[in-house]
């Protein structure tokens, strides 16, 4: 019986720390769109458990379209991702369903970005 009791409170005391949002985990996987400066990003995740990978159309005001193929992780609600020459992302999806974090560049700018899903 106290067998029973002490398992029956584990397993508990577990599926409360599973339901907490550093245990579980967001689906980052879709389509993203942002804008920064007349810049439009259109970023598409494919997530499988915590490891993403992707690619991100980055469409300038001259016209000219640079592509950027990245992979990252996923943890509780924190997306982080990079790019092999060194780019790299940092957020999380907000309560509203938003991306929204900081890309530093190689080179150490910095930008802050607040993407959609559509």
């Amino acid at each position: 019986m106290f067998r029973n009791l002490v398992a029956g409170l584990i397993l508990g005391i577990l599926s409360i720390l599973w339901s907490l949002p550093a245990f579980s985990m967001v689906n980052a996987s879709g389509r993203w769109y942002a804008s920064h400066m007349g810049t439009v990003m259109e970023v598409t995740i494919n997530q499988n458990g915590p490891a993403i990978n992707g690619v991100a159309h980055v469409h300038n005001p001259s016209g000219k379209t640079d592509t950027y193929h990245f992979t990252g992780n996923v943890q509780g609600n924190s997306i982080t991702a990079v790019h092999p020459s060194g780019h790299r992302f940092a957020g999380s999806i907000n309560a509203n369903g938003q991306l929204v974090g900081v890309v530093r560049t190689k080179s150490g700018h910095k930008i802050s970005l607040v993407a959609s899903r559509r």
